[in-house]
C-alpha cells in the first residue's frame, strides 16, 4: 500500500468452494494497491490447506484506475488485460459491456451476469 506496509487478505471459510474464492479473490482485486499484498483463501492458516484454483493463473496486468460502482450494486476495475466484477449484493445483477471481452476460456461476450455474492473476470480480446 502507499505506506509501504504489507497487506494479507486472509479469508478462512467453514467449507471452501470455487466460487466463494473467485468472489473473495475478486474482491481482493478491487482494493489491491502496491505489490506488497497477498491473498490467501483456506480452511485453515497452513499453506498446504490451500486449493490453488484456474484463476489465480489468470493475467490481468496492472491495475487501471480505481475500482467504479455500477449500478448500485456491482463493481468494477479495470486491468491493463481485463476487468473484474463482484456483485457483493444478495440479487443477481447484470452487466452489459462496451464492446465484447473474452471469458477465462476465450469465448468472447457483450454481458455478464453476476449471481448474488459472485465475481466474474474477463479480458480484452
Amino acid at each position: 500500500n502507499e505506506a509501504g506496509k504489507l497487506t494479507n487478505l486472509l479469508n478462512v471459510p467453514g467449507t471452501p468452494s470455487e466460487d466463494e474464492a473467485l468472489f473473495c479473490y475478486a474482491s481482493y482485486l478491487m482494493a489491491l494497491a502496491g505489490e506488497r499484498a497477498y491473498f490467501f483463501y483456506a480452511p485453515g492458516y497452513k499453506a498446504r490447506q490451500q486449493v490453488w484454483y484456474p484463476f489465480y493463473d489468470l493475467d490481468l496486468g496492472a491495475p487501471d484506475g480505481e475500482r467504479t460502482e455500477l449500478s448500485g450494486k456491482v463493481f468494477s476495475r479495470n486491468f491493463t488485460k481485463g476487468i473484474v466484477f463482484v456483485n457483493p449484493s444478495a440479487v443477481s445483477a447484470e452487466v452489459a459491456l462496451p464492446s465484447p471481452m473474452k471469458n477465462p476460456l476465450g469465448v468472447l461476450t457483450s454481458a455478464v451476469r453476476l449471481e448474488p455474492n459472485g465475481a466474474a473476470v474477463l479480458f480484452k480480446p
